[in-house]
């Protein structure tokens, strides 16, 4: 039963993350295509962030993601963007629905997997 919403839980979180919604100057954009897109923009430390976005995507659904440590550092370095788009925009760039609301299904998952680890590792 564990591993079911184990990986229910991750699966809702992926999806949240990816429904993230960047407001653009005409369009917005998911999240997931800008992380994929800055990948590849050289030298600007948007490709850093975004790399590490991805690498954060990738501890996910490793079996290294096991221990608590290593979620905390995936889900820390899937907060990275948006540590850049706060520096980059003003707070009232991000208050509209289709950000803040698969950002907090993605926060809140992120941290109830975190949690959950850690108990299920104290009972054994």
């Amino acid at each position: 039963m564990k591993n079911k919403s184990e990986f229910y839980l991750k699966i809702i979180s992926i999806v949240a993350y990816c429904l993230i919604i960047i407001a653009g100057s005409f369009i917005g954009i998911p999240l997931i295509m800008w992380i994929v897109f800055t990948c590849f923009d050289f030298l600007k430390i948007e490709q850093l962030v975004s790399i590490a976005a991805l690498t954060g995507i990738i501890i996910l659904f490793t079996k290294y993601s096991k221990s608590r440590a290593v979620k905390i550092v995936g889900f820390l370095f899937m907060l990275s963007p948006f540590f850049i788009f706060h520096m980059n925009a003003s707070n009232y760039d991000f208050f509209y629905p289709t950000f803040y609301i698969p950002l907090s299904i993605f926060i809140i998952t992120q941290l109830l997997l975190i949690i959950r680890s850690g108990i299920l590792k104290s009972k054994i």
